[in-house]
Protein backbone atom coordinates (compact mmCIF):
# COMPACT_ATOMS: atom_id res chain seq x y z
CA UNK A 1 0.00 0.00 0.00
CA UNK A 2 2.83 2.19 1.03
CA UNK A 3 4.45 1.58 -2.45
CA UNK A 4 1.16 2.07 -4.49
CA UNK A 5 0.74 5.70 -2.41
CA UNK A 6 4.34 6.75 -2.89
CA UNK A 7 3.62 5.87 -6.96
CA UNK A 8 0.63 7.97 -6.91
CA UNK A 9 2.23 10.83 -5.17
CA UNK A 10 4.65 11.42 -7.51
CA UNK A 11 2.80 10.53 -10.72
CA UNK A 12 -0.86 12.05 -9.66
CA UNK A 13 0.01 14.69 -6.89
CA UNK A 14 -2.84 16.54 -5.42
CA UNK A 15 -1.95 19.61 -7.72
CA UNK A 16 -2.86 17.09 -10.85
CA UNK A 17 -6.01 15.96 -9.73
CA UNK A 18 -7.20 19.58 -8.75
CA UNK A 19 -6.02 20.32 -12.13
CA UNK A 20 -8.08 17.69 -13.58
CA UNK A 21 -11.10 19.33 -11.50
CA UNK A 22 -11.02 22.90 -12.70
CA UNK A 23 -10.80 21.66 -16.18
CA UNK A 24 -14.12 20.49 -15.72
CA UNK A 25 -15.41 24.14 -14.32
CA UNK A 26 -13.87 24.20 -10.85
CA UNK A 27 -12.32 27.52 -9.67
CA UNK A 28 -9.01 26.85 -7.59
CA UNK A 29 -6.56 29.47 -6.89
CA UNK A 30 -3.34 27.48 -7.93
CA UNK A 31 0.28 29.54 -7.40
CA UNK A 32 0.26 31.35 -10.85
CA UNK A 33 0.24 34.38 -12.60
CA UNK A 34 -3.01 36.01 -11.81
CA UNK A 35 -4.15 36.54 -15.56
CA UNK A 36 -4.20 32.76 -15.89
CA UNK A 37 -6.36 33.04 -12.57
CA UNK A 38 -8.77 35.66 -14.21
CA UNK A 39 -8.98 33.84 -17.67
CA UNK A 40 -9.54 30.35 -15.89
CA UNK A 41 -12.64 32.54 -13.93
CA UNK A 42 -14.37 33.48 -17.02
CA UNK A 43 -14.31 29.79 -18.31
CA UNK A 44 -15.69 28.71 -15.19
CA UNK A 45 -18.65 31.22 -15.70
CA UNK A 46 -18.66 30.14 -19.87
CA UNK A 47 -19.06 26.32 -18.53
CA UNK A 48 -21.91 26.95 -15.70
CA UNK A 49 -23.88 28.68 -18.73
CA UNK A 50 -23.15 26.78 -21.67
CA UNK A 51 -23.60 22.94 -20.92
CA UNK A 52 -27.59 23.02 -19.57
CA UNK A 53 -28.01 25.14 -22.36
CA UNK A 54 -26.55 22.24 -24.55
CA UNK A 55 -28.74 19.69 -22.49
CA UNK A 56 -31.85 21.95 -22.45
CA UNK A 57 -31.45 21.64 -26.70
CA UNK A 58 -31.65 17.95 -26.69
CA UNK A 59 -35.01 17.20 -27.55
CA UNK A 60 -35.34 13.48 -26.25
CA UNK A 61 -33.99 14.28 -22.77
CA UNK A 62 -37.50 14.54 -19.97
CA UNK A 63 -38.01 17.94 -19.52
CA UNK A 64 -37.64 17.37 -15.17
CA UNK A 65 -33.82 15.93 -16.14
CA UNK A 66 -33.29 19.00 -18.19
CA UNK A 67 -34.22 21.14 -15.16
CA UNK A 68 -32.53 19.04 -12.65
CA UNK A 69 -29.59 19.30 -14.24
CA UNK A 70 -29.34 22.66 -14.91
CA UNK A 71 -29.74 23.25 -11.17
CA UNK A 72 -27.60 20.86 -10.05
CA UNK A 73 -24.07 22.02 -12.39
CA UNK A 74 -24.93 25.41 -12.02
CA UNK A 75 -25.07 25.83 -8.66
CA UNK A 76 -22.29 23.59 -8.25
CA UNK A 77 -20.18 25.35 -10.01
CA UNK A 78 -21.14 28.98 -8.85
CA UNK A 79 -20.64 27.30 -5.33
CA UNK A 80 -16.94 26.16 -5.85
CA UNK A 81 -16.28 29.85 -7.32
CA UNK A 82 -17.75 31.77 -4.81
CA UNK A 83 -17.47 30.02 -1.46
CA UNK A 84 -15.27 27.11 -1.71
CA UNK A 85 -12.11 28.29 -3.30
CA UNK A 86 -11.19 30.86 -0.55
CA UNK A 87 -12.46 28.99 2.01
CA UNK A 88 -10.27 25.86 1.03
CA UNK A 89 -7.36 27.95 0.87
CA UNK A 90 -7.91 29.08 4.30
CA UNK A 91 -7.78 25.59 5.54
CA UNK A 92 -4.90 24.74 3.78
CA UNK A 93 -2.85 27.32 5.08
CA UNK A 94 -4.11 26.82 8.99
CA UNK A 95 -3.40 22.27 8.29
CA UNK A 96 -0.14 22.41 7.01
CA UNK A 97 1.20 24.82 10.15
CA UNK A 98 -0.66 22.48 12.22
CA UNK A 99 1.56 19.76 10.19
CA UNK A 100 4.69 21.51 11.03
CA UNK A 101 4.22 20.92 15.33
CA UNK A 102 3.19 17.57 13.95
CA UNK A 103 5.57 15.99 12.12
CA UNK A 104 7.70 19.13 10.88
CA UNK A 105 5.35 18.86 7.22
CA UNK A 106 5.96 15.62 6.50
CA UNK A 107 2.51 15.15 6.12
CA UNK A 108 0.56 14.95 2.70
CA UNK A 109 -2.65 16.14 2.26
CA UNK A 110 -3.34 13.27 -0.45
CA UNK A 111 -4.08 9.80 1.22
CA UNK A 112 -4.90 6.70 -0.18
CA UNK A 113 -8.37 7.20 1.02
CA UNK A 114 -8.61 10.31 -1.16
CA UNK A 115 -7.37 8.17 -4.54
CA UNK A 116 -9.94 5.68 -3.33
CA UNK A 117 -12.46 8.30 -3.73
CA UNK A 118 -10.77 9.80 -6.94
CA UNK A 119 -10.63 6.49 -8.84
CA UNK A 120 -14.20 5.50 -7.27
CA UNK A 121 -15.95 8.56 -8.83
CA UNK A 122 -13.98 8.19 -11.92
CA UNK A 123 -14.20 4.30 -12.64
CA UNK A 124 -18.32 4.08 -11.70
CA UNK A 125 -18.72 6.83 -14.10
CA UNK A 126 -17.15 5.60 -16.60
CA UNK A 127 -19.21 2.20 -16.53
CA UNK A 128 -22.65 4.18 -15.87
CA UNK A 129 -21.81 6.29 -18.82
CA UNK A 130 -20.85 2.95 -21.20
CA UNK A 131 -23.86 1.46 -20.03
CA UNK A 132 -25.76 4.20 -21.09
CA UNK A 133 -24.15 3.89 -24.29
CA UNK A 134 -24.65 0.39 -24.86
CA UNK A 135 -28.58 0.43 -23.89
CA UNK A 136 -29.98 3.63 -25.01
CA UNK A 137 -27.37 3.73 -28.23
CA UNK A 138 -26.74 7.87 -28.02
CA UNK A 139 -24.49 9.55 -30.14
CA UNK A 140 -21.00 10.30 -29.10
CA UNK A 141 -21.81 14.53 -29.19
CA UNK A 142 -24.37 13.68 -26.72
CA UNK A 143 -22.35 10.93 -24.82
CA UNK A 144 -18.90 13.03 -24.13
CA UNK A 145 -21.91 16.17 -22.95
CA UNK A 146 -23.39 14.13 -20.32
CA UNK A 147 -19.65 13.07 -19.52
CA UNK A 148 -18.92 16.41 -18.91
CA UNK A 149 -21.47 17.49 -16.46
CA UNK A 150 -21.76 14.74 -14.48
CA UNK A 151 -18.02 14.54 -14.06
CA UNK A 152 -18.17 18.38 -13.05
CA UNK A 153 -21.29 17.27 -10.51
CA UNK A 154 -19.10 14.26 -9.19
CA UNK A 155 -15.98 16.16 -8.88
CA UNK A 156 -17.24 19.05 -6.32
CA UNK A 157 -17.17 16.49 -3.64
CA UNK A 158 -13.48 16.36 -3.50
CA UNK A 159 -12.94 18.87 -1.94
CA UNK A 160 -15.06 18.27 0.85
CA UNK A 161 -13.90 14.58 1.06
CA UNK A 162 -10.13 16.30 1.25
CA UNK A 163 -10.87 18.83 4.14
CA UNK A 164 -12.79 15.93 6.37
CA UNK A 165 -10.16 13.26 4.97
CA UNK A 166 -7.07 15.21 6.39
CA UNK A 167 -9.06 16.27 9.62
CA UNK A 168 -9.34 12.12 10.17
CA UNK A 169 -6.22 11.55 8.88
CA UNK A 170 -4.37 13.84 11.86
CA UNK A 171 -6.30 12.45 14.03
CA UNK A 172 -5.12 8.80 13.72
CA UNK A 173 -2.04 10.44 14.44
CA UNK A 174 -3.31 12.14 17.43
CA UNK A 175 -5.08 9.35 18.45
CA UNK A 176 -1.36 7.09 18.18
CA UNK A 177 0.70 9.97 19.76
CA UNK A 178 -1.62 9.49 22.79
CA UNK A 179 -1.19 6.01 23.04
CA UNK A 180 2.53 5.96 22.80
CA UNK A 181 2.79 8.42 25.51
CA UNK A 182 0.79 6.59 28.39
CA UNK A 183 2.40 3.50 27.64
CA UNK A 184 5.48 5.03 28.49
CA UNK A 185 6.97 4.23 32.14
CA UNK A 186 5.28 6.71 35.45
CA UNK A 187 8.56 7.17 36.15
CA UNK A 188 8.71 9.59 32.86
CA UNK A 189 6.24 11.80 33.99
CA UNK A 190 7.74 15.41 33.33
CA UNK A 191 7.99 14.20 29.40
CA UNK A 192 3.98 12.93 29.58
CA UNK A 193 3.30 15.87 30.46
CA UNK A 194 4.83 17.96 27.65
CA UNK A 195 3.64 15.57 25.27
CA UNK A 196 -0.47 15.83 26.38
CA UNK A 197 -0.03 19.58 26.25
CA UNK A 198 1.63 19.49 23.09
CA UNK A 199 -1.04 16.84 22.00
CA UNK A 200 -3.98 19.08 23.22
CA UNK A 201 -2.29 22.17 21.50
CA UNK A 202 -2.37 19.78 17.86
CA UNK A 203 -5.90 18.69 18.99
CA UNK A 204 -7.14 22.92 19.10
CA UNK A 205 -5.68 23.82 16.00
CA UNK A 206 -7.44 21.33 14.06
CA UNK A 207 -10.40 22.44 15.51
CA UNK A 208 -9.75 25.96 14.56
CA UNK A 209 -9.10 24.74 10.77
CA UNK A 210 -12.87 23.53 10.86
CA UNK A 211 -13.68 26.86 12.16
CA UNK A 212 -12.15 27.92 8.72
CA UNK A 213 -14.79 26.38 6.75
CA UNK A 214 -17.79 26.75 8.24
CA UNK A 215 -18.74 28.40 4.97
CA UNK A 216 -18.51 24.38 3.45
CA UNK A 217 -21.65 23.38 5.76
CA UNK A 218 -23.78 25.64 3.33
CA UNK A 219 -22.54 24.52 0.23
CA UNK A 220 -22.81 20.93 1.50
CA UNK A 221 -26.70 21.39 2.65
CA UNK A 222 -27.24 23.02 -0.90
CA UNK A 223 -25.53 20.62 -2.56
CA UNK A 224 -27.90 17.86 -0.68
CA UNK A 225 -31.18 19.50 -1.43
CA UNK A 226 -30.02 20.22 -5.22
CA UNK A 227 -29.62 16.31 -5.03
CA UNK A 228 -32.77 15.45 -3.04
CA UNK A 229 -34.70 17.53 -5.33
CA UNK A 230 -32.97 16.28 -9.07
CA UNK A 231 -33.81 12.32 -8.03
CA UNK A 232 -37.43 13.33 -7.04
CA UNK A 233 -37.97 15.30 -10.13
CA UNK A 234 -36.45 12.04 -12.37
CA UNK A 235 -38.28 9.80 -10.17
CA UNK A 236 -41.59 11.71 -10.88
CA UNK A 237 -41.06 11.90 -14.31
CA UNK A 238 -40.02 8.32 -14.69
CA UNK A 239 -42.81 6.69 -13.13
CA UNK A 240 -45.14 8.04 -15.71
CA UNK A 241 -43.37 6.34 -18.36
CA UNK A 242 -42.43 2.75 -17.02
CA UNK A 243 -44.15 0.86 -19.29
CA UNK A 244 -41.73 -1.11 -21.64
CA UNK A 245 -38.28 -2.93 -21.31
CA UNK A 246 -36.22 0.04 -22.47
CA UNK A 247 -37.96 2.42 -19.46
CA UNK A 248 -37.19 -0.76 -17.02
CA UNK A 249 -33.52 -0.48 -17.80
CA UNK A 250 -33.72 3.21 -17.84
CA UNK A 251 -35.22 2.86 -13.87
CA UNK A 252 -32.65 -0.12 -13.29
CA UNK A 253 -29.84 3.00 -14.44
CA UNK A 254 -31.05 6.05 -12.40
CA UNK A 255 -31.48 3.65 -9.45
CA UNK A 256 -27.70 2.70 -9.70
CA UNK A 257 -26.55 6.00 -10.49
CA UNK A 258 -29.25 7.71 -7.49
CA UNK A 259 -26.96 4.69 -5.42
CA UNK A 260 -23.65 5.94 -6.63
CA UNK A 261 -24.08 9.89 -6.15
CA UNK A 262 -26.13 9.49 -2.55
CA UNK A 263 -22.97 7.52 -1.73
CA UNK A 264 -20.58 9.94 -3.00
CA UNK A 265 -22.12 13.17 -1.44
CA UNK A 266 -22.33 11.73 2.31
CA UNK A 267 -18.90 10.28 2.26
CA UNK A 268 -17.53 14.13 4.00
CA UNK A 269 -20.45 12.70 6.68
CA UNK A 270 -18.67 9.43 6.79
CA UNK A 271 -15.22 10.83 7.50
CA UNK A 272 -16.77 13.34 10.04
CA UNK A 273 -17.76 10.49 12.12
CA UNK A 274 -14.53 8.80 11.82
CA UNK A 275 -12.96 11.79 13.14
CA UNK A 276 -15.17 11.85 15.97
CA UNK A 277 -14.36 8.31 16.95
CA UNK A 278 -11.53 8.87 17.16
CA UNK A 279 -11.67 12.08 19.55
CA UNK A 280 -13.58 9.74 21.79
CA UNK A 281 -10.83 6.88 21.97
CA UNK A 282 -8.53 9.96 22.69
CA UNK A 283 -11.07 10.65 25.71
CA UNK A 284 -11.50 7.28 26.75
CA UNK A 285 -7.39 6.69 27.18
CA UNK A 286 -7.06 10.09 28.83
CA UNK A 287 -10.26 9.25 30.94
CA UNK A 288 -8.55 5.61 32.12
CA UNK A 289 -4.87 6.88 32.78
CA UNK A 290 -6.23 9.30 35.09
CA UNK A 291 -8.04 6.59 36.64
CA UNK A 292 -4.92 4.44 37.23
CA UNK A 293 -1.77 7.25 37.47
CA UNK A 294 -0.91 8.18 41.11
CA UNK A 295 1.24 11.38 40.18
CA UNK A 296 -0.14 14.43 41.29
CA UNK A 297 1.07 16.35 38.66
CA UNK A 298 0.28 14.08 35.93
CA UNK A 299 -3.50 13.56 37.05
CA UNK A 300 -3.65 17.45 37.14
CA UNK A 301 -2.56 17.78 33.43
CA UNK A 302 -5.13 14.76 32.92
CA UNK A 303 -7.45 16.58 34.35
CA UNK A 304 -7.25 19.64 32.54
CA UNK A 305 -7.00 17.16 29.19
CA UNK A 306 -10.32 15.70 29.93
CA UNK A 307 -11.94 19.03 30.64
CA UNK A 308 -10.51 20.24 27.64
CA UNK A 309 -11.91 17.91 25.44
CA UNK A 310 -15.57 18.30 26.88
CA UNK A 311 -15.31 21.84 26.45
CA UNK A 312 -14.22 21.50 22.82
CA UNK A 313 -15.78 18.45 21.31
CA UNK A 314 -15.10 18.03 17.58
CA UNK A 315 -18.63 18.66 15.81
CA UNK A 316 -19.16 19.94 12.18
CA UNK A 317 -22.92 21.20 12.24
CA UNK A 318 -24.98 22.95 9.50
CA UNK A 319 -26.01 26.12 10.41
CA UNK A 320 -25.33 24.37 13.99
CA UNK A 321 -28.54 22.60 13.85
CA UNK A 322 -27.67 19.66 12.17
CA UNK A 323 -24.59 17.32 12.48
CA UNK A 324 -22.54 16.12 9.63
CA UNK A 325 -21.75 12.57 10.76
CA UNK A 326 -23.64 9.40 10.70
CA UNK A 327 -26.68 11.08 12.20
CA UNK A 328 -26.70 13.25 8.48
CA UNK A 329 -26.69 9.79 6.73
CA UNK A 330 -29.06 7.99 8.46
CA UNK A 331 -31.34 10.73 8.32
CA UNK A 332 -31.04 11.87 4.42
CA UNK A 333 -31.88 8.24 3.51
CA UNK A 334 -34.83 8.05 5.63
CA UNK A 335 -35.83 11.17 4.33
CA UNK A 336 -35.32 10.03 0.37
CA UNK A 337 -36.93 6.57 1.18
CA UNK A 338 -39.82 8.43 2.94
CA UNK A 339 -40.28 10.80 -0.20
CA UNK A 340 -39.58 8.02 -2.91
CA UNK A 341 -42.43 5.59 -1.20
CA UNK A 342 -44.74 8.99 -1.06
CA UNK A 343 -44.43 9.19 -4.72
CA UNK A 344 -44.61 5.20 -5.62
CA UNK A 345 -47.72 5.39 -3.86
CA UNK A 346 -48.98 8.58 -5.38
CA UNK A 347 -48.50 6.90 -8.78
CA UNK A 348 -50.14 3.62 -7.73
CA UNK A 349 -53.24 5.72 -6.65
CA UNK A 350 -53.52 7.43 -10.03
Amino acid sequence: MEGILNFLKIYLPLNRILFIRAIFGHHFSFDCRMLYLNIHKLYCIFVSFIFPLIIYSFSDVLESTRYAIFMEFFVCIWITLIVEDNCFQEYLTSIKRTDQLITHGRFNLASYRLYMVYFFITLLRMIIHFMSVKFFSISLYKFLTYAFVYMTLDLSNIIRVLIFEALYQRMIYLRNHFESIFDRPTNDCRNIISEVRRGLLIYGQLLDSVKLVNKIQVTLFITLALRFVGFALKLNMMLFKVNSIWDHTRMFMYTFESAFILALDLTPAVFSELTHNEVEKIETMMSHKHSMCTHRSLRAALSKGILYFKLRPFEFKIWRVIPVDSTLIFSFLSVFLTVSLLIFQFHHMM
